[in-house]
């Protein structure tokens, strides 16, 4: 990952990453799970929904993972 931060959320923030296999650049969404709590439900409907879309016209989601503290969505990186 990258240093610099793409973006910036309510629960987290963006930055690059690279996929080191392939040299794909992608963005990596890192979101709290403290900050996210109450809203815990809708965020995790939110990704089930993303993982079924395929549209021209929206962000692509590559895989999630987390561990105790993020919840990361790989996502494709816009421009």
């Amino acid at each position: 990952l990258d240093a610099g931060i793409l973006g910036e959320g309510a629960f987290g923030v963006v930055r690059r990453g690279v996929l080191k296999a392939t040299g794909a650049v992608r963005a990596v969404k890192a979101i709290s799970k403290k900050k996210m709590q109450s809203q815990q439900a809708m965020v995790k409907l939110e990704i089930e929904i993303m993982k079924m879309l395929d549209h021209p016209n929206l962000l692509m989601l590559f895989e999630v993972m987390e561990d105790s503290k993020y919840l990361y969505l790989v996502l494709e990186i816009c421009g």
